[in-house]
């Protein structure tokens, strides 16, 4: 996983994008004043987050809204909290 700062982000955001997509490794954007934002490129995660669950699936209410968020970018959907 890479960490890079909002300003690099901004400024790389395409080649960025391209790599998470490619390399299909995830890229957090770490940023001084409110919350970092992460890119995970969306092919991984219905085989990955299952085959290697960690924290992700710790508890019923995790594993549930998981679920619920791939399978609605599955089917063409918002996962939640995304607007």
């Amino acid at each position: 996983m890479d960490v890079l700062v909002f300003t690099e982000a901004r400024a790389r955001l395409g080649a960025v994008l391209e790599a998470v997509v490619t390399d299909h490794n995830p890229v957090v954007v770490a940023r001084r004043k409110g919350v970092g934002r992460w890119f995970w490129s969306h092919s991984p995660i219905g085989v990955s987050w299952k085959r290697s669950p960690g924290r992700l699936l710790s508890t019923p209410r995790n594993t549930s809204r998981l679920t619920f968020a791939v399978d609605q970018l599955d089917t063409g959907g918002d996962a939640p909290g995304s607007s």
